[in-house]
């Protein structure tokens, strides 16, 4: 867990954050820039279930922007497409109305780099 500005951290994505991930793929702000395809409770937790397999094969590292002690998922940031051998990835980040205006993105996106 990574601490944030703002009484937000980073953490592991849980089954009990696909409420977040759901109301991200209706969000028409982040539709337009992220291919995140989930219209039901059943998608998401499988999208988490992928997040934590990926991580384990070194594939991505994705993090979930949340409210602390298990709060609330407002946001994903992370690496995809992760390539060791050629030492790149691609960023990937998406925060929700309720998490936007402090800075958050700025700071996650800072945090995910160190981590990097």
């Amino acid at each position: 867990m990574l601490a944030l500005p703002n009484g937000l951290e980073l953490r592991p994505w849980r089954v009990s954050d696909a409420d977040a991930l759901v109301a991200a793929a209706q969000e028409p702000a982040i539709r337009q820039w992220n291919r995140l395809v989930v219209t039901s409770q059943t998608e998401a937790c499988k999208r988490i279930e992928r997040m934590h397999e990926r991580l384990q094969n070194e594939q991505s590292a994705i993090w979930a922007i949340a409210r602390p002690d298990g709060g609330q998922a407002v946001g994903l940031i992370g690496w995809g497409d992760i390539d060791l051998n050629g030492g790149s990835a691609e960023i990937l980040y998406w925060i929700l109305p309720s998490g936007r205006g402090r800075g958050t993105m700025v700071e996650a996106t800072k945090r995910v780099t160190q981590w990097a």
